[in-house]
């Protein structure tokens, strides 16, 4: 048991600095957005390792977009907002998301990402992207039939309204402050390289204990030498 802690504790460390690392390539950046993402973590009571995972493939489908860094900020933490306002299970979250970014990637909203995956976990999500459209429901299905629902467009429009609907949320629950402590314990690991001083104490602990199973041997070897000498 002791060893799997340890494990899990290193392994936290490790998964931390490797999605992180997929943020940006500079320094400044990085450490900005860092900065955003452990504050959405903590505001919302949501998971800091799966936002940043999250975050990184959602900026990475921005890219394609030509879309503004605070765009991209601003669409996201509605995103997170809802999730947390509507109590979704990780699960959902990540369906959520990786539904946006699809949307993100191809360019365009399509009936499949907005109906299919968004909708089935978004409530209202049809009708908030109609009105961030300025049309009816009818027509938003005709843009989307004729290519014409750009996520460029759309996307920072549909984050206004989803906010507007999450205005009086409130994020309190179990969970966010089970979210809150692993939070906090990441950060610990993290900052204090808790892990990698285990990683060490493990090692040093294995080689004490190779060598005590090797005198052990070879005293049990000596002693049966002696016995069967004296015999």
């Amino acid at each position: 048991v002791a060893e799997q802690t340890l494990k899990n504790v290193s392994k936290t460390t490790e998964v931390y600095n490797s999605k992180v690392g997929k943020l940006t390539v500079t320094t400044d950046r990085y450490k900005e957005n860092l900065e955003f993402v452990r504050e959405l973590a903590k505001k919302y009571g949501q998971d800091i390792l799966t936002l940043t995972h999250e975050f990184a493939q959602f900026t990475s489908a921005a890219r394609a977009l030509d879309m503004s860094l605070d765009e991209q900020k601003k669409i996201y933490e509605s995103l997170v907002r809802a999730a947390a306002a509507y109590h979704m299970s990780e699960d959902k979250t990540r369906d959520m998301m990786v539904a946006v970014t699809q949307m993100m990637s191809k360019g365009k909203i399509t009936a499949e990402e907005l109906r299919r995956q968004l909708g089935n976990h978004l409530p209202g999500a049809f009708v908030l992207m109609a009105q961030a459209a300025g049309v009816s429901t009818a027509k938003l299905e005709e843009m989307m039939k004729n290519g014409d629902a750009l996520a460029k467009d759309l996307l920072p429009k549909f984050a206004d309204k989803l906010n507007e609907v999450t205005k009086f949320a409130h994020f309190e629950s179990l969970q966010a402050s089970l979210n809150n402590f692993k939070n906090a314990w990441t950060d610990f690991t993290k900052a204090s390289n808790f892990g990698g001083f285990f990683e060490k104490m493990v090692k040093v602990g294995t080689g004490a204990l190779s060598k005590l199973t090797e005198n052990f041997r070879q005293f049990k070897a000596d002693i049966i030498s002696i016995v069967v000498s004296a015999g």
